[in-house]
């Protein structure tokens, strides 16, 4: 697998840059196994930095004219309800 695609949802006061710094070893990942254990690791960082109290995570089939054959395409959002 490989990751196509990172969505981010839920940021309000935190500036893109400071994100995408943080996600960017996603696209690093070899396999499925790999971008399971990077998107964790990207959970605690963001979580640590404060851009989110809790962050839930889906990883889901890349779609549409960009996608690879083997592609994903990951999302971490704000999980309300704390």
């Amino acid at each position: 697998a490989r990751v196509d695609k990172i969505h981010v949802d839920g940021l309000m006061r935190t500036k893109d840059d400071i994100v995408k710094s943080q996600v960017t070893d996603l696209f690093k990942a070899k396999d499925f196994q790999d971008v399971i254990i990077r998107a964790y690791k990207v959970q605690e960082k963001l979580e640590t930095l404060g851009c989110f109290r809790r962050i839930g995570i889906y990883i889901d089939t890349s779609q549409g004219p960009e996608a690879t054959p083997d592609g994903v395409e990951v999302g971490l959002y704000r999980v309300s309800g704390m």
